[in-house]
């Protein structure tokens, strides 16, 4: 093969190596155009006497068949391939499943040839039918037929090297263990999110069971649920150490312990085990958060019949820091225990607030702090009928899989507020479903159908305490709002004075509503809106300017959803 540039009357056969315009800026040529003798006229009209071309020789291979012949061959068991053109080879999946890479002979093919490219997803993610697992690209316009041999042999002497293993409908079991005074707390935070799981993932879960925390009884649990297909057992109490009464129930029950401590965060105190062939998982206390965590990187490998090493687990620290949760105790931030919270401020004076560093003041931190205490409660708006879209917009899943309104209010949750109200009206079981992992108060708007939104607003302050300070009064449907807005705008406000974000000249939401204007929101007439309230009190209202594009993006519509998922925040 060669490239570069020959006469043109040499070029006959050749394949042009870029775009060729006339004079006027008019595309004559694409690039990949093989030239022929009937060319050659219009180049010389063009005022070319040379050209840069690329010369396949017999013992080379185009970049479209070199493509199909690699995809052919690296595309294993249930992942199917087409090839586009220029030079490409599409792989994706043929059933929903999770990816298995033979990395090693992938970074051997990768490194045969200049030009011979294979990109895939990272090894083991979960995907769906159709999703693209793998893109084969040619880079020159041709390569040496040799280098495609060799891919082949080194694919041959694979099992595969990109195959799915399709998820299976599986009986999986949920042990809850704690005190009898919190069973239904610890059923209810834990049932929910794995529900959702084990759901999502075309699997049945069956009825929880709940037993006390201590090892006879975990064991006997169980071996009572040995029919299942995979076992969770969630605690009151986090597995600490291997020797921990989780651990120690599944020795005594007849099994074995694959390995404690799993090198991915949020999860690290995962224990994974076996009774005979059916996995048995001690869960971290994050797997009752919507958010990726261990649970979401070693369920699905088990939904599809795959037992785990120990070296699969230990394999999982490349890559294994994930985007911490609000759920746990101690965020990453906290590098100290915190000293016990102070008490609680008086109905009638300012709130305060404790931050990480244990520090009292009357504004939050910024930098530091989440909004605890009694200062600060959110509204959260999600009783809207979804008038311009068919389905409730709230619960479309965002670009990282949770829900719109879970996004919501993990933004809240994250700054550290514990005053969060929820108005519900449409699909109230429905948005109630998506946040049971979250600690919040669900207050239903009996006016929802009219679509206003003041009725909602009357109902969440008529639901918030009245010591509060302020309340932030927040649409469901702007997943980029994000908790370092939430806090900005809290260390601005003072009483007597609402605070709203402004980005680019355009004001946007959540609006924190001052005490002094609670009465006044209450007032108002049902034709009404919310915004007349802080009209009025123009001079009251300070306008904080912000970087987050997100205060102004609401999903209204299905084209904005759909530019969201492309663009995000």
């Amino acid at each position: 093969m060669k490239f570069g540039e020959v006469p043109i009357a040499e070029a006959i056969g050749a394949i042009l190596a870029h775009k060729l315009y006339d004079s006027s800026g008019k595309l004559v040529f694409n690039k990949g155009h093989a030239l022929d003798e009937s060319d050659l006229a219009v180049l010389r009209r063009l005022g070319l006497e040379r050209v840069t071309v690329t010369q396949l020789s017999d013992a080379d291979l185009h970049e479209d068949i070199a493509a199909e012949r690699i995809g052919i061959a690296v595309a294993g068991p249930m992942v199917q391939w087409r090839t586009p053109g220029v030079g490409r080879a599409n792989l994706t999946a043929a059933e929903r499943g999770v990816l298995h890479v033979d990395v090693p002979k992938l970074e051997l093919i990768n490194n045969i040839y200049d030009g011979i490219t294979i990109a895939t997803l990272r090894e083991y993610s979960l995907v769906g039918a159709g999703d693209m697992v793998a893109l084969v690209k040619v880079v020159p316009f041709g390569v040496p037929q040799a280098r495609v041999v060799d891919v082949e042999r080194i694919a041959e002497a694979s099992a595969a090297i990109l195959r799915i293993l399709p998820l299976q409908e599986k009986r999986v079991a949920l042990i809850v263990s704690g005190t009898e005074a919190r069973r239904e707390r610890l059923l209810k935070s834990f049932h929910a999110p794995v529900l959702q799981r084990v759901q999502g993932w075309g699997s049945h879960l069956l009825e929880p069971t709940f037993v006390a925390h201590d090892q006879e009884a975990i064991a006997a649990a169980i071996r009572a649920q040995a029919g299942a297909d995979l076992i969770l057992v969630a605690s009151i109490s986090a597995i600490i150490d291997r020797e921990d009464i989780v651990p120690s129930a599944l020795l005594r029950a007849g099994g074995s312990i694959t390995l404690h401590g799993v090198p991915v965060d949020p999860g690290t105190l995962l224990m994974m085990g076996y009774l005979d062939e059916v996995p048995v998982v001690g869960a971290p206390g994050c797997v009752k958060s919507p958010k990726t965590n261990v649970i979401d990187w070693i369920l699905p490998r088990l939904l599809t019949g795959e037992r785990l090493t120990r070296a699969n687990l230990v394999s999982m620290g490349h890559g294994g820091l994930l985007q911490d949760i609000a759920e746990r105790p101690m965020p990453r931030s906290v590098t100290a225990t915190p000293p016990p919270p102070s008490p609680l401020p008086e109905a009638s004076g300012r709130g305060s607030f404790t931050n990480p560093a244990g520090q009292g003041s009357e504004l939050p931190s910024v930098a530091t702090g989440g909004l605890r205490g009694e200062g600060y409660g959110a509204i959260i708006l999600a009783a809207g009928l979804s008038s311009r879209m068919i389905e409730n917009k709230l619960l479309l899943p965002w670009i990282d899989g949770q829900a719109i309104i879970s996004r919501v209010v993990s933004a809240y949750v994250d700054a550290g507020l514990d005053r969060i109200i929820v108005v519900t009206g449409r699909d109230a079981e429905g948005v109630a479903a998506a946040l049971a992992a979250y600690p919040l108060t669900f207050a239903h708007n009996p006016d929802f159908a009219a679509g206003e939104i003041l009725s909602s607003v009357k109902t969440g302050l008529r639901t918030l305490p009245k010591s509060l300070d302020a309340a932030f009064i927040q649409p469901g449907d702007m997943p980029c709002i994000t908790s370092a807005v939430i806090r900005q705008l809290a260390a601005q406000h003072e009483p007597g004075f609402n605070v709203a974000p402004v980005y680019q000249s355009q004001r946007g939401h959540p609006v924190l509503l001052d005490r002094a204007f609670w009465r006044a929101m209450l007032d108002l007439p049902a034709d009404a809106r919310p915004r007349d309230v802080i009209a009025g009190a123009r001079e009251r209202l300070r306008r904080v300017e912000v970087d987050e594009k997100g205060v102004v993006l609401d999903i209204d519509t299905r084209e904005a959803y759909e530019r969201g998922l492309v663009w995000g925040c």
